[in-house]
């Protein structure tokens, strides 16, 4: 557990809340700047020269991007955990206590009557179909946050902050 927090759950919620943060401080730059009413103007030059209708276009798609990375979360981006997920099949594959018990004392005919076997076979693939599911909310999980990860790093060039998700501050 501690090794699978270290190593995929740390880093992946790190770089998430990182994205989210960069995307809430842009869009309150883009925000602010176009308040030139009060005659304050952002320290970013590229973005005081930004027309309103661009600068518009730029807020929405920061909060549409802002919108995807809320939408997104640790269970969808992280890998299924295997080991877990093997050990948790294990568990599934083993008849319960009171199933051996009928199982050794009737006739397999019987056993299948009683919807037994069906009803393991049943739990089993239960289990591989939630398997495949978590395997496939990850690849497309990870997908979307490389697509959301492009897509502010091309709003970040535009208004030349584009080193901010490498460092965390602006060059």
């Amino acid at each position: 557990f501690d090794a699978g927090f270290a190593d995929v759950g740390a880093p992946l919620g790190r770089e998430l809340g990182k994205m989210r943060g960069v995307v809430s401080a842009l869009l309150a730059l883009l925000q602010q700047s176009s308040s030139t009413a009060a005659g304050r103007k952002s320290r970013w030059s590229v973005i005081n020269d930004l027309g309103e209708s661009e600068r518009e276009e730029l807020v929405a798609e920061v909060i549409e991007i802002g919108k995807r990375l809320g939408r997104l979360g640790l269970q969808d981006v992280a890998p299924p955990d295997e080991e877990a997920l093997a050990h948790a099949r294990e568990h599934a594959s083993i008849p319960s206590e009171s199933t051996r018990n009928m199982d050794s004392g009737a006739s397999s005919e019987v056993s299948t009557t009683l919807g037994m076997n069906n009803d393991h076979d049943g739990k089993l693939d239960a289990f591989d179909s939630e398997t495949k599911q978590a395997r496939k909310r990850h690849v497309e999980g990870t997908r979307e946050l490389d697509e959301v990860r492009r897509a502010i790093e091309t709003i970040l060039a535009k208004v030349q902050l584009d080193s901010v998700l490498a460092t965390g501050t602006p060059a």
